[in-house]
C-alpha cells in the first residue's frame, strides 16, 4: 500500500524585505559619498557635509520613485520607512556639518 503524497506548500506572502540581486541605484549614494570623502580627505568640511546631504537626498527621492527591482540595495523595508530615514540622516549631516565651528584654535 503506497501513502498519499503530501500537500502542497501554500505560498504566504512574505513581510520581510525584498532581497534583490544587484544592488543597481545604490551605486548613485555610493558616488556621491565617496565625492564627500573626497572632500573630507582635503579637509573642505562644508563641502563634504553638502555633497553628503544631498547624496542621501538623492537616495531617498530614488527610493521614493523606483519599484523595488531597480531600488536594488536602497531597498531595506517599506518605501516610506526608507525615504524618511534618508532624509533624517540628510538633515542629520546638515545639521552637525553645518554647525561646526571651523575657526583655527590658536
Amino acid at each position: 500500500m503506497t501513502s498519499p503524497p503530501p500537500p502542497a506548500p501554500t505560498a504566504e506572502p512574505s513581510t520581510g524585505p525584498r532581497i534583490t540581486r544587484r544592488l543597481r541605484a545604490w551605486w548613485a549614494l555610493l558616488a556621491g559619498l565617496l565625492v564627500a570623502l573626497g572632500f573630507v580627505a582635503t579637509d573642505h568640511m562644508w563641502r563634504a557635509t553638502a555633497s553628503m546631504s544631498v547624496s542621501l537626498i538623492l537616495a531617498a527621492g530614488l527610493r521614493a520613485v523606483l519599484p523595488d527591482e531597480s531600488a536594488g540595495g536602497l531597498v531595506v523595508r517599506r518605501r516610506w520607512l526608507d525615504v524618511c530615514t534618508l532624509l533624517g540622516l540628510a538633515v542629520a549631516v546638515a545639521v552637525a556639518g553645518f554647525s561646526l565651528d571651523l575657526t583655527a584654535l590658536v
